[in-house]
């Protein structure tokens, strides 16, 4: 069988049209990528160490109590109100 140039004896030059759009989809899916990794790293910080994580109830009074903003009482109350209160979104 002889050699047919560029073809090799395949289809009559058609062969780019799958390559092309393979290679559509992988630069697509690379860009796609990247800016889902831009985004992410944007709106989490690349350096926060504790994972963007609101603090708790308790913890923020733990933190007002140790700054002086609110007395032992005070402090006493708010904890019974918070851990006495049936949390939002739980069902029973």
């Amino acid at each position: 069988m002889p050699h047919d140039g560029w073809h090799n004896g395949w289809s009559g030059g058609w062969d780019w049209l799958p390559m092309m759009l393979m290679m559509v989809l992988v630069w697509g899916g690379l860009i796609w990528l990247a800016i889902v990794l831009v985004r992410n790293v944007a709106r989490h910080g690349a350096n926060d160490p504790t994972g963007s994580r609101s603090p708790s109830g308790r913890e923020l009074l733990d933190q007002r109590l140790a700054r002086g903003e609110i007395d032992v009482d005070e402090y006493r109350s708010r904890l019974d109100a918070l851990t006495s209160a049936p949390r939002a979104g739980r069902r029973r």
